[in-house]
């Protein structure tokens, strides 16, 4: 019976002995295949600094109050809000490239960041 598509609606089975050829096909493949030797490319050293510097960055807004400010409690707090308020910043830019209303990606990605700086704090932090 064909569905509106015109493909069967009964799944496709193979019969026990169609089966046993393919396993015995791949096996017989794998047997003689050799794996591709492993190494890193020049792209891999650039892709892994391009990440390192990434990673750095992002931390660098976050170090900028405790270099600044004299009171550590006071450095946290504004460290915190900074990288809240750049969570928001980024979940905004992020809603522009989803279907979702840029405002709405960032307030959530913002209460994430809260609520992690909540429990943190709960913590001791």
């Amino acid at each position: 019976m064909l569905d509106e598509f015109g493909l069967e609606e009964e799944s496709l089975a193979a019969r026990p002995v169609d089966r046993a050829r393919l396993y015995e096909a791949i096996l017989t493949l794998s047997a003689h295949a050799a794996p591709a030797r492993a190494r890193l490319l020049r792209r891999d050293f650039s892709s892994a600094l391009v990440v390192f510097l990434l990673v750095s960055a992002t931390a660098v807004p976050g170090v900028i109050p405790f270099l600044l400010l004299q009171d550590s409690h006071l450095a946290l707090r504004v460290s915190n809000t900074v990288l809240i308020l750049l969570l928001f910043l980024g979940g905004y830019r992020w809603g522009h490239y989803t279907d979702v209303r840029p405002w709405r990606v960032g307030l959530a990605v913002t209460f994430l960041g809260v609520a992690m700086v909540l429990v943190s704090v709960a913590l001791g932090g």
